[in-house]
């Protein structure tokens, strides 16, 4: 949870009687006494708020960054209020009532339809701040970023995200590459590499970023890419109105709501006799996650860090169709060749997870590669949230994304990874994929079905190893599987056989491939492991034809 308050506020700013707000506006005005008139009851409203917002003493020695003169910190224990004062409700009604009266003598001002969508969201009234944004009158770049915040919040990421998509190529070129300026939300060196990057590249780059950080790949829609939008469209909604802190609106608060959200509640602390000072405390919906990753190397996009749990991040965002995220811990992972596709595994298991273990997850595989390009996605229901799921994506895909949620729950696990792609081969081997002992699966997805939920194996439980090997025409095919201790380092080598080695490790079997077809042949043998020492190693799959070696793959292997 996020808590930022003003340093300085004057008591009398918060204590000040509403005024009140009338249901008759004068009839004969001028056009622009009509919208001072507007903006009057506006601020009138964000000064009862305040007024109205109680909850004790605020601690002054929490904070996690300066920014300006708010302080921010985030405490995910800390409780949210989460009910309003009603006569807050009741005013905001009233408030509405005099917005829309505005609107219907200034229906082209685009400060009043901003404020109507703002306060209809606030009250949860979706549908209707669409149905305002969408009559709009106002410029029409500002007309439809308001339509992309009002789907935004009422979760139609995908016709957000072409409502925003209008507003930018609307918007004069210097104002759309100012709104896509996403150098605050990054650490430091990401934010130097964006620094560097012109106008005419922003757009590619905002959309490779927010897109390695997109929260769920199977739901449609980048709802991180429209929750970025909207904190710029909310930004320029307040850039003229009060807000609940009694100050003006600055550079300090645009950056805090840009990096960390709206406010969707707010604390103050009641003055005591003589007290001049009056803080009130905002908060961000929680919890909250730092969904940009982090690049270890910054030439090479495959290579960077997601961490949920990172600390101190620049950004943190909280999707409003979720209650929180749970990592997957362990995991198993398998690529299996299929030309210009590849089918990918990924066994795991929550049994240990008290939110996730004895519920049923409505669980989904997600496969992607280009921001351009849908990903693919394959959902299952997994009983007792274990199982193996399956994509078939396209060669190029690199990240792989395990997605689901308790059955009529909000609860989320998420695994975010990334895999290498498989060279292309005129014969082709797949990673070896630990699955349940038994009968030979008659076809990957029934192997995929019996998938382990680790690469951890007992000593005590044999278990069964699944794989395919593509192309094999022409001279047969010496396969070779074996357990290899990491530490011997024989793996140091690609092209050392384990044909050579076969007396310095504990398991290998060898076998001779058939070749009277270019097909796909799946392979499946069962292991006993009570030889085996417990410890580390490598489990090794090598196709070696007279005494050149085709092709070697692995994974890791953990014999407890």
């Amino acid at each position: 949870m996020a808590f930022r308050f003003t340093f300085l506020a004057a008591a009398g700013c918060l204590v000040g009687i509403l005024t009140p707000v009338s249901a008759q506006a004068p009839a004969a005005v001028d056009s622009a006494k009509n919208l001072k008139y507007a903006r009057s009851v506006q601020r009138s409203f964000e000064l009862s708020r305040r007024s109205a917002v109680s909850g004790g003493p605020i601690s002054t020695g929490r904070c996690e960054e300066r920014v300006g003169q708010f302080c921010y910190w985030y405490d995910e224990d800390e409780l949210v209020p989460t009910t309003e004062p009603e006569i807050v409700t009741e005013r905001r009604e009233r408030l509405m009532a005099e917005l829309d009266a505005a609107a219907r003598r200034h229906p082209g001002d685009g400060w009043v339809t901003g404020q109507r969508v703002r306060y209809l969201i606030e009250a949860g009234l979706y549908a209707d701040a669409v149905g305002v944004a969408r009559e709009c009158r106002a410029t029409p770049w500002w007309c439809a970023a308001l339509e992309g915040f009002a789907l935004h919040s009422s979760e139609r990421f995908t016709e957000a995200q072409v409502a925003f998509d209008r507003s930018l190529a609307e918007m004069p070129p210097g104002q759309a590459c100012a709104w896509l300026d996403i150098e605050p939300l990054l650490e430091s060196r990401e934010g130097d590499a964006f620094h560097r990057t012109g106008c005419d590249d922003r757009r590619a780059a905002v959309d490779s970023l927010l897109w390695l950080g997109r929260p769920a790949y199977s739901r449609a829609g980048n709802d991180l890419f429209t929750e970025f939008l909207s904190r710029r469209t909310m930004i320029a909604m307040l850039s003229n109105a009060r807000t609940p802190h009694g100050t003006g609106w600055g550079p300090d608060a645009a950056e805090i709501l840009l990096r960390y959200g709206r406010e969707v509640a707010w604390r103050a602390d009641a003055p005591g006799y003589g007290d001049a000072t009056v803080r009130v405390v905002g908060y961000e919906r929680k919890p909250a996650y730092p969904f940009i990753p982090v690049f270890k190397n910054r030439d090479d996009r495959t290579d960077w860090e997601w961490d949920l749990r990172r600390d101190r991040p620049r950004m943190r965002y909280s999707p409003t169709y979720s209650s929180g995220f749970s990592p997957i811990p362990e995991y198993q992972l398998a690529r299996f060749p299929r030309g210009d596709s590849v089918a990918v595994v990924v066994g795991f298991s929550l049994e240990r997870d008290t939110a996730f273990a004895t519920a049923d997850l409505d669980a989904a595989l997600a496969l992607a590669g280009d921001p351009r390009v849908p990903p693919v996605v394959s959902r299952v229901r997994l009983l007792r949230a274990r199982g193996g799921l399956i994509a078939v994506g396209r060669a190029t895909d690199w990240i792989v994304s395990v997605e689901g949620q308790r059955s009529g729950g909000k609860r989320q696990v998420l695994l975010r990874t990334t895999i290498e792609q498989l060279p292309p081969s005129a014969v082709a081997v797949s990673d070896p994929l630990l699955i349940t002992s038994g009968d030979p699966p008659a076809s990957l997805e029934a192997a995929a079905a019996r998938a382990l939920p680790s690469s951890r194996v007992s000593r005590e439980t044999p278990v069964g190893v699944y794989w395919e090997i593509t192309g094999a025409t022409g001279d047969s095919l010496s396969v070779t599987l074996a357990v290899v201790p990491e530490k011997r380092g024989l793996l140091a080598r690609i092209g050392e056989g384990l044909t050579l080695a076969k007396k310095q490790v504990p398991l290998a079997v060898t076998y001779r491939a058939p070749s009277d077809g270019a097909g796909t042949a799946g392979r499946s043998i069962e292991i006993d492991f009570r030889t085996v020492k417990p410890g580390r190693y490598r489990l090794r799959l090598e196709l070696s034809a007279g005494n050149g070696i085709v092709r070697v793959v692995d994974r890791p292997l953990i014999v407890e």
